[in-house]
Parts: structure tokens; C-alpha cells; sequence
């Protein structure tokens, strides 16, 4: 009798202790934790288990809710000193840690905060698949629907080509769409457009089907659906041509797109280059590379862009100032507590991109007076990142400042980590961008050779961009048109 007593009393004893436990995990809002709760149960718990994901349906989570969990993360492990993008790399062993379709398998013996990392990547990945991925049906936080360039079905807006007025250009006869990484939206749109062909937004050029890290950069995609009619095969052609990794859309980037106009005399001058940069300003930051000529260009403005000053999501500055930009990058200011109002302490680490990128000419003619003064982190060493694709992802770390283009940011390399920051109260937007109010507003140049013939594909290219249905396809392609 007394061993039966006993038993019932362990065996409530138990039942109350699962009760406390699945009432804790019942509270365990990931939303309404502070910042050092929520560390704790990522350092210890799954937080993708069935459990966790019916308690904070994470598919109801809006935008704000995933950039302020995740910030609280990053804020807090940065806090505590580990090191988010440096642990992340060590774990790649120099590869690419961000496969599409995995989490990286690393023993716990490995790193301590295996676990931590990835919860982390979880959170990441549901909020890709919850606001950039293109093929899961979105609310209008998406930034790919979010714009009136795209239809109920994601598609471009593109104009009709028969509605155009442009003469049919033969595969042979088309020209090459040169330019910067940021613009081969725009070319793509413009291709897309000459041959009547359907686009809209995918993970990856080609074939992806939907958004993982491993998917560094994301353009419209050509699809090969075309309508049926006499030029049925002629479409279908230019839509396996233009899916083709090695299609005629070139993208030798700011400096060597101008170059490739220069030359292009070898191409019967049939080349179209669309530019985040002016040659002018290209020659001007690269005076060694004397093959850029710009007296021999015949250039125009078609759109707008804009520089941005990129942070982590966690990183509580909201807003800088051109001179706090300047006190910044001249290690005048060295350290976020000030700028954070106390929020986050420790050393900045401004990021600055290589003088021949497009980013890199624009922070010096735009915010310092035309000098390239170039950052230099606490040993004194200089933070120069060769490409886009690494600036994005120092913004793991949030101590971290650097800029980029709005449209590389928020639709070429989007990433949940990263945020941008306002410049004299003006955050950067379309709208912001369109109307002129953002201060960093920068324009897109369309550039031919002025030897080019004036019935030339190239020119023909040239000239309709500037008409109301050349700026449809600037506007559908995700870039502030002229007229707005």
C-alpha cells in the first residue's frame, strides 16, 4: 500500500511537472520575449518543433515581428561576444554555407552554439519564404508584389510589343546589353520586352524554385509560357536564349561595361550599355583605365536609384546625418553609443567598396567630397570590400556600417539580416526615391556609341527608353521612372 502511495504521488508529481513545462513552452512567445529570454531558449531549444511552431505560428508573424525577433538575437549574441559572421564562415570551411534546401551539420562538439545558429537560420529561412520568395503566395509586405511594375501573378508589366512601334530584330542582329550588376534587371525587362516574352520574379535567374542563402543574387526570370501565333517559335527561341547562363546580357559591371563600349567598333557598334554610374564619373574616380572615354558616348538619365547605408537588423541606429556619415568613415566617431542612444555599445566598423565599383565612386562624389577616404577599422587596418555580395554579408556582424545601392539591397540581394538606415530623417523608398526627398538619390545611364548607325538595334534601344513605353519597362523592372 505504501509503495502504491508512493507511486501515485511521483506519478502527480511528474504530471504537475509537464504541466509546468508545456504551460512554459505555451508562453514562450518568441515574439514578446526580451532579448536575453529569447537567447536562452534558442541556446537550449529546437525552436522548429511542432510544438513551437503551433504556439507562435510563425505564419502569422508579420514583417516587423521577424526583424524585431531577429534582431533581438543578433543585438544580444553581439553582446555577448559571439561572433555571428566569422562563426557562420568557419562553419562553411571556406564554402557556401547557405545551401538552398539544408541546414548545416556540424557536430556540437564543433561550436557550442550549434543549436543557436540554427534556430537562426530557421527564423531566416520562414521569414525568406514568408516575404521574398516569389512562389509563395504573400501578403503585401512582399517586396517583390509590393509595386505597381508586377500583376496579381508576380509577372512584369511590360508593354505589349506590337503597341511599341519597334521593327523585329533578328537573334543574330541583337544587341549586347552591357552594365553594372544593379541594372541587369533593367536589361533583362528590356529583352524580355523586344521579344514579347513573359517575366516575372524568381530566386535565381535560371531554374530555382524558391529562396535559400545559397541563392546569392536574384534577377526576373524569361519564361518560356508564350502565346500562341506566327511568332510562337521565334519567342520560344528567345526564351531558351535569354534563360541561358550564357545568353547576350553581358555583365562585366561598372568599369568594364564602359570599356566594352568603347571597343565596341569590333561589334559594328551594336552594344547598349545601362549604368548605376555615369562614365564620366567612372573615368573621373579611375583615371588610370584611359580606354573609358566618355567624349565618345552618347549618354542620357532613364530612371533613379539610390545609395543606402546598410546595418544589421539588430543594430538600434535608425537614422544618420551626411556629417555623422562623414565623422563615421574619418574615424571621428568610433563608437555606436552615442549614435544608439546608449542601446548598443562597442566600436564601429565602417565598410567601404573598391573605387572601381559603382558604390564606391558614389559614396566619394555623394557624401565626401569627392575624396576616397577610406575607412580604417581599430588595428588601423583598412575595411575595403571587393564585392556586393561580401559587403551584404558583413552586415551579419552588428557593429558594422556600409552602403550599397536601394535596388541591390532590397530586391537583387535581399537578406532578413540586413536593414537600411534613414539619412537625415529620410528612409529610402520607392516613394522617397521617386519624389526626390531621399537625399542619396543617384540616376541610371543609358549609353551607345555615337558612331552608332541610326538604324542600329543599339540605338533603337537607346532612343525607346526614353518613350512612355520605354519607362513602362523601367517602372516594371522595379527602378523609379523619369517621369515619377
Amino acid at each position: 500500500m505504501k509503495l502504491s502511495c508512493l507511486s501515485i504521488v511521483f506519478l502527480f508529481l511528474f504530471c504537475i511537472e509537464c504541466l509546468v513545462a508545456d504551460d512554459s513552452l505555451e508562453t514562450s512567445q518568441l515574439r514578446s520575449l526580451s532579448p536575453q529570454q529569447l537567447l536562452e531558449i534558442c541556446e537550449k531549444q529546437s525552436i522548429s518543433t511542432n510544438d513551437f511552431f503551433n504556439v507562435n505560428r510563425y505564419n502569422q508573424w508579420s514583417l516587423n515581428d521577424y526583424r524585431r525577433v531577429l534582431g533581438n538575437l543578433y543585438l544580444v549574441m553581439y553582446q555577448k561576444d559571439i561572433k555571428i559572421d566569422k562563426t557562420f564562415d568557419e562553419w562553411a570551411h571556406g564554402g557556401n554555407l547557405w545551401s538552398r534546401h539544408t541546414t548545416p551539420n556540424i557536430p556540437v562538439k564543433d561550436n557550442q552554439n550549434h543549436q543557436l545558429f540554427n534556430n537562426l537560420t530557421f527564423l531566416e529561412n520562414m521569414m525568406n519564404d514568408l516575404f521574398f520568395n516569389p512562389n509563395v503566395p504573400m501578403s503585401k509586405e512582399n517586396v517583390y508584389r509590393n509595386y505597381d511594375g508586377v500583376n496579381s501573378d508576380g509577372e512584369l508589366k511590360l508593354p505589349d510589343f506590337a503597341q511599341t512601334g519597334m521593327p523585329v530584330i533578328n537573334l543574330m542582329d541583337f544587341p549586347d546589353l552591357d552594365g553594372s550588376t544593379s541594372t541587369k534587371p533593367l536589361r533583362i525587362a528590356l529583352a524580355a520586352t523586344m521579344f514579347n516574352l513573359t517575366c516575372d520574379w524568381k530566386y535565381g535567374t535560371y531554374a530555382s524554385s524558391s529562396m535559400r542563402f545559397g541563392d546569392l543574387h536574384h534577377f526576373p526570370r524569361v519564361m518560356q509560357r508564350t502565346h500562341s501565333g506566327k511568332d510562337d517559335q521565334r519567342r520560344r527561341k528567345w526564351a531558351a536564349v535569354l534563360m541561358s547562363e550564357n545568353g547576350f546580357l553581358p555583365n562585366n559591371q561598372t568599369v568594364n561595361s564602359w570599356i566594352t563600349l568603347t571597343d565596341c567598333q569590333k561589334h559594328h557598334y551594336n552594344c547598349l550599355v545601362i549604368n548605376a554610374v555615369s562614365p564620366e564619373l567612372v573615368h573621373q574616380y579611375n583615371p588610370q583605365v584611359t580606354i573609358i572615354r566618355p567624349s565618345e558616348y552618347e549618354s542620357k538619365i532613364i530612371g533613379y536609384d539610390a545609395l543606402v547605408a546598410v546595418a544589421n537588423v539588430g543594430n538600434p541606429c535608425q537614422n544618420l546625418t551626411i556629417e555623422d556619415i562623414n565623422a563615421i568613415y574619418r574615424r571621428k566617431i568610433k563608437n555606436w553609443d552615442k549614435l544608439t542612444d546608449g542601446q548598443m555599445k562597442g566600436n564601429i566598423t565602417p565598410i567601404w567598396r573598391n573605387i572601381s565599383s559603382g558604390t564606391g565612386i558614389l559614396m566619394a562624389e555623394m557624401i565626401f567630397g569627392k575624396e576616397l577616404s577610406r575607412p580604417k577599422d581599430i588595428d588601423g587596418h583598412e575595411e575595403t570590400i571587393m564585392t556586393m555580395t561580401g559587403l551584404i554579408q558583413r552586415m551579419r556582424d552588428p557593429s558594422v556600417i556600409g552602403f550599397s545601392f536601394y535596388f541591390y539591397e532590397h530586391r537583387i540581394m535581399p537578406r532578413p539580416y540586413v536593414k537600411t538606415l534613414a539619412i537625415n530623417g529620410i528612409q529610402p523608398s520607392y516613394k522617397t526615391i521617386a519624389d526626390g526627398s531621399y537625399p542619396l538619390r543617384a540616376p541610371i545611364v543609358a549609353a551607345i556609341h555615337k558612331d552608332t548607325p541610326a538604324n542600329a538595334p543599339a540605338r533603337l534601344l537607346y532612343d525607346f527608353l526614353s518613350t512612355p513605353n520605354g519607362q513602362q519597362v523601367v517602372q516594371a523592372a522595379g527602378y523609379v521612372p523619369l517621369g515619377q
